[in-house]
């Protein structure tokens, strides 16, 4: 890629403020890039070296095909809108994990104790809050930086910058509802064996209640529940962590997923 005089500069800058919407779209719901965890101006070096990369495609087409002020406006809202969609299908596992979590806390009684979320900034359950952090550690682990890079550039591919506003098609839609029921599974049915041991205990305080009506279960019910919770849930984490490592693996089809949506 050679930049040649004023023009050539020109160029260059246009291309870099094409490149940027879409990975600045990826990076908004992220919970770990969030303006909590990462300041503003690193975050924007993140995008930056990754909008470097696809750079010289997108140059190379304004060589061939200049546009006018009143294009780039246009580009730069679809080009964040695209962004926006990659971000809520990628997202969503980390907000399936929190649900997760606060599922758990609620059966044990413990959203009471909610507190400040350093990933997100607003209250949230013990548990949740700890499986947000333990998703964003997995995620890094099984190497989520690089499946996130992998879904920017095939995106590219899909939806080239200069590719002005998709057709939208209604019937793509469902892909919403599905990656909504999705987080909703992923949810209830990862929460069901720990909900299922607590809601024994609970059981069984009720009939240590019934005969034993001098003791106080109320006051016994959470730290029981608690225990067991804790319990279950450590035994329970390699297959939790088996499933979360699949998911996240699943996230290379993102692209693919929204591609009927945006034709």
């Amino acid at each position: 890629m050679e930049i040649n005089g004023i023009e050539g500069i020109k160029t260059f800058l246009t291309s870099l403020s094409l490149t940027l919407p879409r990975i600045g779209g990826l990076f908004a719901l992220l919970p770990f890039m969030g303006t909590q965890v990462i300041p503003g101006m690193v975050r924007m070096c993140l995008a930056m070296s990754l909008a470097l990369l696809a750079l010289p495609s997108v140059y190379h087409g304004l060589l061939q095909m200049p546009v006018t002020i009143e294009q780039i406006l246009p580009l730069v809202m679809k080009e964040i809108f695209i962004g926006l969609l990659m971000s809520f299908f990628c997202a969503s596992l980390f907000w399936a994990a929190g649900s997760l979590g606060f599922f758990l806390d609620n059966q044990r009684g413990a959203t009471i104790s909610s507190s400040l979320n350093p990933m997100t900034g607003v209250e949230d359950s013990p548990i949740s809050t700890l499986m947000g952090q333990a998703m964003i550690a997995l995620f890094v682990t099984a190497g989520g930086f690089d499946i996130l890079a992998g879904i920017i550039f095939k995106s590219y591919a899909l939806w080239p910058v200069l590719a002005f506003w998709p057709s939208l098609q209604i019937s793509g839609t469902s892909a919403f509802l599905q990656q909504m029921d999705a987080v909703m599974k992923f949810a209830v049915v990862l929460a069901a064996p720990v909900v299922l041991a607590m809601t024994l205990a609970e059981l069984g305080l009720a009939f240590i209640n019934r005969f034993a009506q001098q003791l106080q279960v109320f006051y016994l019910a959470m730290p029981v529940k608690s225990a067991i919770c804790m319990l279950v849930l450590a035994l329970y984490t390699p297959f939790l962590v088996d499933y979360i490592f699949r998911e996240i693996d699943l996230l290379r089809r993102v692209p693919l997923v929204i591609a009927p949506l945006m034709r």
